[in-house]
């Protein structure tokens, strides 16, 4: 995308060209777009079919320029997204590894 007057969600990579964040679009990254996931408020989620561990869930998100989701940012709109589509169990970027039983959000 080209430059217009700066990238607002991105990278001016070369004098008026734009690389856009993960999520947005347009000449100066200002349009956010979701085509392969669900948009709960300003966050793009995708929600994968396949069985991981949680590392490996991990892993993939930041494969895709993502992470596992913070459930503090929308906690009531995924919960709902979730029951309502598909209601299996999905892995949140939350762990104890370091403490059991004391969580921390990645």
């Amino acid at each position: 995308a080209v430059c217009s007057d700066g990238c607002c969600n991105g990278q001016c990579t070369s004098p008026g060209m734009c690389t856009c964040s993960p999520g947005y679009t347009g000449a100066s990254c200002r349009t956010f777009a979701c085509p392969d996931g669900v948009q709960i408020g300003n966050q793009c989620l995708y929600f994968s079919e396949e069985s991981l561990s949680w590392n490996d869930a991990k892993t993939d998100c930041y494969a895709k320029q993502g992470q596992l989701v913070v459930l503090k940012d929308q906690p009531d709109a995924v919960t709902k997204y979730v029951k309502a589509n598909n209601g299996t169990y999905f892995w949140v970027g939350g762990t104890d590894a370091a403490n059991e039983g004391s969580w921390k959000w990645l």
